[in-house]
């Protein structure tokens, strides 16, 4: 069962709405700085309860997640939800102590 929100949306279509928006805002930002001479091309690095619907138990937080975010140097971080119960630690700790991270923008 999908949760709703105030105005009868899913959470989930919520966070799709705001996340294209955010894209879009972020495009034209670097469309305005750079000229269209420079371009973002956007991956989903999978983390959190859609890591585990892909790689199955065990898997909140993907090596290969890891290594991209190491890799390209910058990511931009959306609501990760860390099951309750079973031992699980914060996904958000868990990413800013393996990444050496102590301030996030």
């Amino acid at each position: 069962m999908n949760k709703q929100i105030s105005n009868g949306m899913s959470v989930e279509n919520k966070m799709k709405t705001d996340l294209q928006e955010t894209r879009n805002k972020i495009e034209k930002l670097i469309t305005h700085a750079y000229q269209k001479n420079r371009r973002i091309i956007w991956r989903e690095l999978l983390a959190g309860e859609k890591a585990l619907s892909v790689y199955g138990p065990g898997t909140l937080l993907p090596e290969k997640s890891l290594e991209d975010i190491a890799r390209y140097g910058i990511a931009i971080k959306g609501p990760l939800t860390t099951p309750v119960g079973g031992g699980f630690r914060s996904l958000n700790v868990t990413i800013r102590q393996m990444l050496d991270l102590y301030a996030c923008f």
